[in-house]
């Protein structure tokens, strides 16, 4: 037997209860009981304006259409702030100088059992001699994290900062405490003209501090 109270309701009435020994539906939407202990099943809405203005001194918690879905809090002042899942962020913002015609290596590793769940590159100016190509690596796997061998480099805008696609093989974005990784800048030309190279790495921590 499960109990359930709503108290107070000062704005709306719930006048539609239904369901099973698992499932309590009101207006349509379910408050799910697991048989195994309890888990509260939010629908997603399409995006932000489909979510109820919040009384004054209250807050609400509602699931985002995006997929894969989110959960955001909404304030009272109307604010949403997204609820990060996990422990905190681990970001690294290394400035790798250029070598024409050579290679740059940066080399890293995890503090901690993490993911890596964002990844981008900067230059203040984009090379237009040869070719110039990263790499990310996670060492564990000898696999890239990207979702491709490499990135052009000289597709990036220049001042512009370019989120990177990851790779969808989640073995080469997990890294336990001390796996490592490595970046890799490669020019094939001694006209090389990049200037102000950054790459951006964010992980998120999936082990105890």
């Amino acid at each position: 037997m499960a109990n359930f109270r709503a108290d107070p309701i000062d704005t709306e009435t719930i006048n539609s209860i239904s369901g099973s020994n698992t499932d309590l539906v009101f207006n349509a939407r379910a408050l799910k009981v697991d048989r195994y202990g309890a888990a509260l099943n939010l629908s997603g809405s399409v995006d932000a304006s489909n979510v109820a203005a919040t009384a004054s001194g209250r807050g609400q918690i509602w699931v985002s259409g995006s997929s894969p879905t989110t959960l955001v809090f909404r304030d009272d002042n109307g604010e949403d702030k997204v609820l990060t899942a996990g422990l905190p962020l681990d970001r690294h913002l290394i400035n790798i100088p250029t070598a024409p015609s050579g290679t740059v290596e940066f080399r890293g590793w995890a503090s901690y059992g993490c993911k890596l769940v964002k990844a981008k590159a900067y230059n203040v100016v984009t090379n237009t001699v040869g070719t110039y190509t990263l790499t990310l690596t996670n060492n564990a796997t000898s696999n890239t994290m990207l979702n491709a061998a490499n990135f052009n480099m000289n597709t990036l805008v220049a001042d512009t900062v370019t989120n990177l696609s990851l790779t969808s093989t989640a073995a080469d974005l997990n890294f336990s405490e001390n796996d490592r990784w490595t970046i890799s800048l490669a020019s094939n030309n001694s006209g090389l003209n990049a200037v102000s190279v950054y790459v951006d790495l964010t992980f998120q921590v999936t082990a105890s501090l």
